[in-house]
């Protein structure tokens, strides 16, 4: 049985499952992303599931044409290789891109009767699938759209947490270099968005108006910072404005609860956090001419147990790490996204062997030498993201 993929915008969902119900009748095995949520393992299983199918169908419409992810799901499938049969969903314009306009589209709709023999006809006309390129050729990045659960995050009515504002600038931040021109302008409009709450933390809106995206006047007026740093933070005479951009709280419990589902463990309720070193306080940097972060680097990371990281860093420009985690075993590697803003370096995590997720990662230089470490991972178990932190310490650093 051949395997479909189908490549559609979320605007033709009625047209598509007609398409499914049709070609499941004709005997073929069809697979879309309607089951899915977003995040970067969600960009990873589509990718995965292209370059497992026999037929790339993508569904041609005014919406697909415009959609970024069909874009390069369809860039994907031609790097691959694969028979790529395009179906029109209605009337198209006259001008098509290449990687569409040198191909036979097949008209397909739902008032259509003869669509369904039009369809099997061109199935049956495409030659079989070649095997993948070994190597395979280099994936094409994640549209803004595997971003889309900030949007909730961003739009919700009650407040936002510290470490919910700082992992709203962690993922967004970084696109807004995308080479992509859309992809950028779309993370700018999110975070314009998110410029327009009146819980904005002082420190959030300082770090948005250096993007050049400014903050209602009450920005800055948001909830305490979560104890025992407001604690700390009263009893020393320090203002929310002075904790700077890293400072990045407790970690809530249902950030930690799925660490172990992702990264080798069970599913047990966290310990409570107010113990542990991994909540510090860190102060963000002073200087944009951030002191070099190489060499190798190790420390505690905390989520529902303990565990060693270890990384062999790089500080390029840009950064770039190989790094393990023994105890699992698990090997990844950091790659720098964007610049270095304010010496806060934002890394990307990719998983080369092992039971890790691939992750978004914020590093951050402290005055006495540390490095606040804080991961940021999608958990498809708890189908939400989770959170992990801990402090990296300089191998030989007294």
């Amino acid at each position: 049985m051949r395997r479909l993929f189908i490549s559609y915008a979320r605007e033709n969902k009625p047209d598509i499952e007609s398409l499914v119900r049709d070609l499941e009748s004709l005997g073929y095995e069809t697979w879309l992303d309607s089951s899915l949520r977003g995040g970067q393992k969600w960009w990873d299983e589509i990718l995965q599931r292209i370059a497992d199918s026999d037929v790339f169908v993508t569904a041609v419409s005014v919406q697909s044409l415009n959609s970024v992810a069909c874009r390069r799901e369809l860039e994907w499938a031609s790097a691959l290789n694969k028979p790529v049969l395009p179906l029109a969903l209605g009337p198209l314009p006259d001008a098509l891109p290449r990687a569409l306009s040198t191909r036979q589209i097949t008209p397909y709709s739902t008032s259509a009767r003869e669509a369904a023999f039009a369809l099997a006809g061109a199935l049956g006309n495409l030659p079989p699938a070649e095997p993948v390129p070994n190597p395979l050729p280099q994936a094409p990045s994640a549209p803004l759209s595997y971003l889309t659960d900030l949007i909730d995050h961003v739009n919700q009515s009650e407040p936002l947490t510290h470490d919910q504002q700082r992992e709203i600038l962690v993922r967004l931040e970084p696109a807004l270099d995308s080479a992509d021109p859309e992809e950028a302008r779309g993370a700018r409009y999110v975070l314009e968005t998110f410029s327009k709450r009146d819980d904005l933390y002082a420190d959030i809106a300082q770090s948005l108006e250096k993007l050049g995206i400014a903050a209602l006047p009450s920005a800055g007026g948001g909830s305490p910072a979560p104890k025992p740093v407001a604690a700390a933070a009263h009893s020393a005479g320090i203002s929310k404005g002075v904790l700077g951009i890293g400072a990045v709280g407790l970690l809530a419990a249902a950030g930690v609860v799925g660490f172990l589902l992702t990264r080798g463990g069970g599913d047990s309720t966290p310990p409570a956090t107010s113990g542990s070193p991994a909540v510090s306080t860190p102060a963000a940097p002073a200087t944009d001419k951030p002191a070099s972060l190489t060499g190798r680097w190790s420390g505690r990371v905390f989520g529902d147990q303990t565990l060693e990281l270890v990384a062999d860093i790089n500080d390029g420009p840009p950064l770039s790490a190989t790094v393990s985690y023994p105890e699992i075993p698990c090997q990844c590697t950091w790659t720098q996204s964007g610049s270095a803003r304010g010496g806060v370096r934002y890394v990307t995590e990719t998983v080369d062997s092992g039971p890790c997720s691939r992750s978004q990662i914020t590093l951050i230089p402290q005055e006495d030498g540390t490095i606040s470490f804080s991961s940021t991972y999608y958990s498809a178990e708890k189908q939400r993201n989770m959170t992990i932190q801990g402090t990296l310490s300089r191998d030989g650093a007294p």
